[in-house]
């Protein structure tokens, strides 16, 4: 069970809190599984051969040395490593693990958050940088583009009057494109705000030609 059976047998909590950090444990990890399942899965696609086999042995080697926080640990990272370097080494750390676990437990500091979180860059940057803001969803509130709170209404109102497309992403757990769409009117928009969490309308950057 590793990580969950710790979890649930930390007698420093009460059972209320061990079950809620179970939850909360079971999340992340899912997550990661999930996220990682499909990145995985591209990368055999685009490069097969890097989903060959270590040896049985390497493999229990590596399965052992992570045991602690995984009963059942996925082998697909240490074939990766092992398959591009030439090497194994038992110390390649599951991508789940370190999602999860290691980096979880490592950037515990709240301004993380804060530090990546999309909706503030124009507010902690000189002007010019970003994008221009429209309006922001930040855990379920919206924000007008100087961050100050506005009813549905009024995100309403800011939308009709709008140059379009424009660019909608996510302000935070997101890289590379993911999850970017971008609305082409103020329904589309004014739907996709409606059903959306933690999220930044900007204006769309036109690419230079070279790109």
């Amino acid at each position: 069970m590793g990580m969950y059976l710790r979890i649930i047998q930390n007698r420093n909590l009460p059972v209320k809190e061990r079950l809620k950090n179970l939850i909360a444990y079971f999340r992340v990890r899912r997550g990661a599984n999930i996220a990682w399942k499909d990145m995985f899965r591209q990368f055999f696609e685009a490069a097969p051969e890097n989903k060959r086999p270590a040896t049985a042995s390497e493999e229990k080697a590596h399965a052992a040395y992570w045991n602690y926080f995984s009963g059942k640990v996925n082998p697909f990272t240490y074939r990766v490593c092992k398959n591009l370097s030439g090497k194994g080494d038992v110390r390649y750390i599951p991508e789940e693990i370190y999602i999860a676990d290691i980096e979880a437990t490592l950037n515990r500091d709240v301004t993380a958050d804060f530090m990546a979180n999309k909706s503030f860059y124009n507010h902690r940057f000189p002007s010019g940088i970003f994008p221009e803001d429209y309006f922001h969803n930040v855990d379920g509130e919206y924000l007008d583009a100087d961050l100050n709170t506005i009813s549905f209404d009024e995100v309403k109102q800011i939308a009709a009057k709008l140059a379009y497309p424009v660019s909608m992403k996510p302000n935070r757990d997101s890289y590379g494109g993911k999850d970017v769409c971008f609305p082409a009117d103020a329904d589309e928009l004014v739907r996709l705000a409606g059903q959306g969490r933690n999220f930044v309308v900007q204006e769309k950057i036109r690419q230079h030609p070279v790109f």
